[in-house]
């Protein structure tokens, strides 16, 4: 039997960005940026394939490892104007699929 997009008995959870620490606040370029995404499959993601929108800019994940359930993605943070904060898009595979904070938690990245 095909469950349909409507079907209840369909599960589906959408990743989302659950917290973002960085090395030193505020952030300037070259920081060090961890991202805490919940609900993303990223096991079957070549790294070189995600990038880390910030500001307009995308730059390349350094680094990505499951821990508790979650997962840890590491960047270095784009030179952007001070005083300001950003949201933090993760784009995940060849087609970009963009993973961002859940809309009642928005967390931005202060420069």
């Amino acid at each position: 039997q095909i469950q349909q997009a409507g079907d209840p008995t369909l599960s589906v959870r959408s990743a989302v960005i659950t917290d973002i620490k960085s090395s030193a606040s505020p952030v300037t370029a070259s920081t060090g940026v961890e991202l805490t995404v919940d609900g993303g499959r990223l096991d079957g993601v070549l790294e070189r394939d995600m990038k880390v929108l910030v500001g307009g800019q995308q730059v390349d994940v350094r680094s990505r490892a499951p821990a508790d359930g979650r997962w840890v993605v590491t960047f270095e943070a784009p030179p952007l104007a001070a005083n300001a904060a950003y949201d933090v898009i993760l784009l995940v595979g060849p087609n970009r699929r963009p993973i961002a904070s859940a809309p009642e938690k928005k967390l931005q990245l202060q420069y």
